[in-house]
């Protein structure tokens, strides 16, 4: 058995010397350590944020406007999602993951085990930072400073801007008995259109410098005939005025119907 440990020994030596291994600094190895936590956590944050902003934009859209554009609603909805975002949280996922497999202890816990504490992290921090309002800031910043985000997602107000498929948002400047005076949200000026037959929903404001949604329909060149007109935050419904969606309503003022 000496002679054994003794053989090992003198190879592990003989290895050593041949291979030229040196220890390593402790300095070195407490920097590797912290720099696997450092980037797991760096890269599970960047995710949460991604999933703060992915769901900021899916609590803004108006998701039942597929019965206005006689779309089947699973297309539709697929059309909605943020895929943009989606991609994105999905590669910090996996980033996540593996940089947490490179951890000291990683390698002590198996798949579902990771990929549960990852997906964990994402959701407490994404949803934190969702309702602090970050994901909303963050989702401004990018619709400010990039000029082509709304062309790659869907957001609100892109939305709300498609006057010629019969969506049409922006602020009050002024009313008539039937004529709102309308700045879109690119600053356009329109003259948007309502009667007895246009359903107004119970929370619009429509006074100067409120801002509104608007269902219709362009008729010409600035000019938007309603069918209906929403608040800006929401669909502006209770659940009373669910249940009497294909009701009478209860009269309105201004020539629109209130529901």
């Amino acid at each position: 058995m000496d002679k054994f440990m003794k053989n090992i020994i003198e190879d592990t030596i003989g290895k050593i010397k041949k291979e030229n291994i040196r220890l390593q600094p402790r300095w070195k190895y407490l920097a590797k350590k912290y720099s696997a936590w450092t980037s797991f956590f760096l890269v599970a944050l960047i995710g949460a944020a991604a999933f703060s902003v992915a769901y900021f934009i899916v609590s803004q859209l108006d998701w039942d406007l597929y019965r206005v554009m006689h779309r089947n609603p699973f297309f539709y909805f697929l059309s909605l999602l943020p895929h943009l975002w989606i991609i994105l949280i999905v590669a910090l996922a996996f980033f996540a993951f593996f940089n947490l497999r490179k951890t000291e202890t990683g390698y002590r816990y198996d798949f579902s085990k990771i990929a549960i504490t990852v997906l964990g992290i994402l959701l407490f921090f994404g949803l934190s930072m969702f309702f602090l309002g970050f994901g909303g800031k963050l989702n401004s910043s990018f619709g400010r400073h990039f000029p082509g985000y709304e062309k790659l997602v869907m957001t609100k107000e892109s939305q709300w801007s498609q006057p010629e498929k019969g969506f049409l948002a922006g602020t009050v400047n002024s009313v008539s008995e039937n004529t709102i005076d309308l700045q879109d949200l690119s600053g356009k000026e329109w003259q948007v259109s309502f009667d007895e037959n246009t359903t107004i929903r119970p929370s619009v404001n429509l006074e100067k410098g409120e801002m509104i949604k608007a269902i219709g329909r362009e008729e010409k060149s600035q000019t938007f005939r309603s069918d209906e007109i929403r608040p800006w935050q929401g669909r502006g419904q209770t659940k009373g005025d669910r249940s009497k969606e294909n009701g009478n309503s209860d009269g309105g003022r201004m020539n629109g119907r209130r529901k």
